[in-house]
């Protein structure tokens, strides 16, 4: 890889939510996603996610975290769950797929597309009852 540099870096979206066609979650004003990043403080991460919850106008919430967030984003439902025990759960485990392309630093060379899938996770609290047989 001595003879490339790294060039651009594409996040393939996903073709739909992974919580698409859960009853009871089509009002998009009554939930709140939180997004883990690896960096993120777990302190600023709850302290909104709690406030948010709080609001009467919010009944979910989702936590989404990939890669080396995936830890994170689980230690932030447990606290939740730890802080308010009526909140329902559903989770949700895939792949992100992650396109990287490098560039020739010689004549002569292609461009080289590398495809990675990275772990993620989607977590959804409800305030409300969530659909029973729904697994997860």
């Amino acid at each position: 890889m001595e003879h490339y540099e790294k060039g651009e870096v594409v996040e393939v979206e996903l073709d739909e939510s992974p919580f698409a066609g859960i009853e009871g979650i089509d009002d998009i004003n009554s939930i709140v996603v939180m997004r883990v990043k690896y960096g993120s403080k777990i302190r600023n991460l709850m302290g909104y996610a709690m406030r948010k919850i709080k609001e009467e106008a919010t009944k979910h919430i989702i936590f989404s975290g990939s890669g080396p967030a995936v830890t994170k984003t689980i230690t932030c439902v447990e606290i939740m769950k730890r802080k308010m025990k009526t909140l329902h759960q559903i989770s949700r485990v895939y792949f992100k797929r992650i396109e990287e392309f490098w560039e020739p630093k010689d004549e002569g060379l292609d461009r080289l597309k590398v495809t990675r899938n990275i772990p993620a996770i989607s977590v959804l609290l409800s305030k409300e009852q969530l659909d029973p047989k729904e697994p997860g």
